[in-house]
């Protein structure tokens, strides 16, 4: 019974080492794709607006600038602002994140 509780011991300390060995090993890989990001921030044009009034700039020439050039849209997030003395809270610009491909010189 000791025998077999040892082996079962050595087993478990093989594999617990072996799974460390391949964690570390992981830790070094280098991804081959890379990206780059970039973040535009397209104001409220009526600051003072009611509810349901509020507007933008049109961002349809920046959208295409920056596509033509390869990047990607990945997230549209509303910016919130906040008057601390009547308790309003209004979105104040929404933040445009896009992506690209990185290039890496080699």
């Amino acid at each position: 019974m000791k025998k077999y509780l040892f082996v079962l011991m050595l087993a478990l300390c093989s594999a617990s080492s072996f799974a460390q060995t391949q964690s570390n090993s992981d830790s070094t890989y280098v991804a081959t794709e890379q990206w780059e990001y970039k973040s535009i921030f397209i104001r409220n044009t009526h600051t003072f607006a009611k509810q349901g009034e509020i507007t933008y700039e049109n961002p349809d020439k920046t959208l295409d600038k920056y596509g033509k050039q390869g990047w990607e849209l990945v997230a549209v997030v509303p910016l919130i602002a906040s008057n601390l003395s009547s308790g309003n809270a209004y979105t104040n610009c929404l933040c445009y994140t896009f992506k690209r491909k990185k290039i890496v010189s080699k």
